[in-house]
Order: C-alpha cells, then sequence, then structure tokens
C-alpha cells in the first residue's frame, strides 16, 4: 500500500470514526436532555434506555451483544449524568435568579407581574414563587 493510499485510507476512517462519534454523542445528548425533562416521570431511566436502544438497534443494526453492552454502557454511566445535569440546573436556576432580582429592580409592580404571567405561559420557574 503506498503512502497515498494508507494516507487516504486512515482520512477515511477519521472521517467514519468522527460521524460515528458524532452520531453517539448527539443521541447521547438528546437522551440525556429527555431524561432531564422527564426526571419526575414514573417510567424513569429503564424506559428511556430501553427507547434509546430501540432506536440505536434500528439505526446500527445492532448485534445482540453489542445491545446488551450499550445498555450496560447507559446503566453504568447514568448516576454521573444525572448529577451532572443537577449542577447545570442548579447553576442555570442561581444565575435566574439574579436576573429576575435585577428585573424587580428596574420593572414597576404593575410590569412585574405581567411578566411572572408571561413567564407562567412560558412555563417558566418564578424564582421565590410557590
Amino acid at each position: 500500500m503506498t503512502a497515498r493510499t494508507r494516507s487516504l485510507v486512515a482520512g477515511a476512517l477519521l472521517v467514519l470514526t468522527g460521524a460515528a462519534g458524532g452520531v453517539a454523542f448527539d443521541h447521547l445528548v438528546v437522551f440525556t436532555h429527555h431524561m432531564m425533562a422527564h426526571r419526575d416521570s414514573p417510567s424513569g431511566p429503564a424506559t428511556t434506555h430501553a427507547a434509546l436502544l430501540g432506536e440505536l438497534d434500528q439505526a446500527l443494526h445492532l448485534t445482540p451483544p453489542q445491545h446488551d453492552s450499550i445498555k450496560a454502557i447507559l446503566n453504568r454511566h447514568q448516576r454521573s449524568i444525572d448529577s451532572a445535569w443537577r449542577l447545570i440546573h442548579q447553576n442555570m436556576d442561581a444565575g435566574m435568579d439574579s436576573v429576575h432580582q435585577e428585573l424587580g429592580a428596574v420593572l414597576r409592580p404593575d410590569q412585574l407581574t405581567l411578566l411572572h404571567e408571561w413567564m407562567r405561559r412560558q412555563n417558566m420557574t418564578i424564582p421565590g414563587a410557590p
């Protein structure tokens, strides 16, 4: 095999590896976002893992051993993913609390009431509200 051929094969493998990694990362990010959006759902991670594995089975034509390995990987990392999302949400909540306090200093009371009504329509959390 010539140096040029090796270079082309290496480049193709790099592109394929990057694409596969991108697909896997996208599925895990979407999966994690879905998990956090439904974290209070009675279905829990097991149901979401099953849905993700079903999609991966169909898209990647997984063998049964691959399916089982991926299921074990997802289960093994679920706690750290959940922990990371909790930290992100805590930081986001703290930041939004600060924004809300600063808005409260700028807006009139009637405008603050309208803001809260708007936030409720957007399904947003109102800092300090029950």
